[in-house]
């Protein structure tokens, strides 16, 4: 599955291709995005219309058309803190 348009920095809602889906969307799903700068980060569907989503958190990096989304095994990335 992948992201039909760009979309900035922060935002929380993006168009996505609804065909490649082997069932609908509910809300509750979580995805991860591999991004190119932080790599895996973590989001989950709060609402769903049309091919629109909303999402939570924001994004942490823009992305492009085309990026795609993990929904089999989604996964974050982690930094250790500093001691």
């Amino acid at each position: 599955m992948v992201i039909l348009d760009d979309a900035p920095l922060r935002a929380t809602a993006i168009r996505i291709n609804l065909e490649a889906l082997e069932r609908p969307l509910i809300g509750g799903e979580r995805f991860s995005i591999d991004h190119p700068r932080w790599r895996h980060r973590l989001y989950e569907i709060k609402k769903i219309s049309g091919d629109a989503i909303q999402f939570r958190p924001p994004l942490r990096e823009a992305v492009t058309a085309g990026t795609s989304l993990i929904f089999v095994i989604p996964n974050a990335s982690c930094a250790p803190l500093a001691t």
